[in-house]
């Protein structure tokens, strides 16, 4: 079994080499076109496995001594423009002419926000925007609060903690909960849903090849299959409930089916479902992660532990009951919460490591020619780990947003028109999980000697284990 297996992984590279080869020969354009300094790397491969395979820093490191901050690379099969800069990220993440990359499409679908432009990106990225102003966060306070408090129930009982799954299993059920409240508390539904998620991930880190047996096409045929028919069950169930009492849940659900477009109308079932994905795919895991990094970065740094705790306990001082719920108010009473939470932990381990776009017509971009379909890597860790923007960059150090960052320094959530939408809830999240958390118990690292990179992230089982004691 293991050698057919061994096979058919031998099957899938060379089928992926040969793809590779075949797509890179499709965008290269006459050598008379003046492009920034780069490689073009092994033939087929390019310099995917540079990146990839060994450590994307130093990837990055070593062509920005020698091409500079904006360079050229063939990576995954594809010219790749690669920005490490904060004025070519400002650039690119804001250029019209640089649009989706077009990576997640099949396994999200067409017509979600990350993949569409113009006017209907506009009006999803509206729709979206709408869910996370502070008037409608205000009412999913007490379901997320309430999350984090069945989450850590069982901390204090369990031997050993993955802290990564944790925090997953608590972000997918917010989301979830966002999504459509009826599937929560947790029920068989939920539970199938989030395997299914998670088999979708899965398959956008393996080789985009449409094989038996292949984790693509496990993701694409099987999970996605499953989720359509799923979330087109669900669709149309809610639309059926509206049409019968017209009472809304006011869950994202909702949003979608009953906004109405002056141009387009109602969003048909397949605009409702891609964009469900979308908050289903880009809402958990990076939070999860987030709040991994956070909770390692408190247990090292005694100061700014001291610091967040003696903020969270003051709430916790004004409560008249120890079965209190959190309030709106309270989340905006933890600024030094945030400045660790938020900011520090996210610039340190910069979970999400790199945005890609594809252009989509020629652009210039100091004296050099981009060609049309090109791709584009804008990476934040050189720009949040460069010492000359943040002095001892590799020290966590919280203070250092005591001052509001000068813009385009502090990316996590992207820039331009696509900045993540989520990032609000995101905030809302950690700083409830850390309060009840903090609050309830202490935790130590099972291996305090042990090294975690903070980039490419880490899968789930590789997720910070801890022993954790209750206060």
């Amino acid at each position: 079994m293991e050698l057919f297996l061994q096979s058919w992984n031998a099957l899938y590279f060379l089928v992926f080499l040969l793809s590779l080869w075949l797509i890179s020969q499709k965008f290269y354009k006459s050598s008379t076109i003046k492009l920034p300094p780069g490689s073009h790397g092994l033939p087929l491969v390019g310099e995917s496995l540079s990146l990839f395979w060994g450590s994307p820093l130093d990837f990055l490191s070593t062509r920005r001594k020698r091409f500079g901050g904006v360079f050229w690379s063939n990576l995954l099969g594809s010219p790749t423009i690669v920005a490490t800069t904060v004025g070519s990220a400002k650039f690119f993440l804001s250029c019209a002419d640089c649009g989706p990359s077009g990576l997640f499409a099949r396994l999200i679908g067409p017509k979600s926000a990350s993949e569409v432009i113009g006017s209907e990106h506009a009006l999803y990225r509206r729709i979206i925007l709408g869910m996370m102003v502070p008037e409608t966060l205000k009412c999913h306070v007490q379901m997320i609060d309430i999350l984090a408090q069945e989450t850590l129930e069982s901390w204090g009982s369990k031997k050993t903690v993955s802290v990564m799954e944790e925090t997953v299993k608590f972000s997918y059920c917010t989301v979830i909960g966002l999504v459509c409240q009826k599937l929560l508390p947790s029920t068989p539904e939920m539970i199938d849903l989030m395997r299914d998620v998670q088999t979708i991930e899965n398959g956008v880190l393996q080789f985009p090849i449409n094989l038996p047996f292949s984790p693509y096409r496990k993701a694409l045929q099987q999970a996605r299959a499953r989720l359509h028919r799923f979330l087109d069950g669900l669709i149309n169930e809610r639309r059926a409930e509206l049409a019968a009492n017209g009472e809304t849940d006011k869950d994202a659900l909702d949003e979608f089916i009953t906004h109405k477009d002056d141009k387009v109308g109602f969003l048909s079932n397949q605009q409702v479902e891609d964009n469900l994905m979308t908050m289903l795919f880009g809402g958990h895991h990076t939070t999860a992660l987030a709040l991994m990094w956070l909770i390692k970065h408190l247990n090292e740094n005694p100061q700014a532990f001291k610091e967040v705790e003696e903020e969270q306990r003051r709430i916790l001082l004004g409560k008249r009951s120890t079965k209190y719920s959190l309030t709106w108010e309270d989340t905006r009473q933890m600024p030094a919460t945030l400045r660790v939470a938020v900011h520090e932990s996210l610039r340190l381990s910069n979970v999400v490591g790199v945005v890609t776009r594809k252009i989509t017509k020629d652009i210039s971009y100091k004296g050099y020619t981009l060609p049309k379909d090109w791709m584009i890597h804008v990476y934040m860790p050189p720009i949040h780990l460069d010492d000359s923007i943040y002095p001892n960059a590799a020290k966590f150090n919280p203070s250092r947003f005591e001052v509001p960052a000068k813009t385009g320094t502090f990316i996590p959530f992207g820039y331009g028109d696509r900045i993540c939408p989520g990032r609000a809830l995101s905030q809302l999240e950690q700083m409830i999980f850390i309060h009840r958390l903090i609050t309830k118990y202490r935790w130590e690292p099972v291996n305090p000697n042990s090294t975690t990179s903070y980039w490419p992230m880490p899968s789930v089982k590789d997720g910070y284990l801890v022993h954790a004691m209750s206060i």
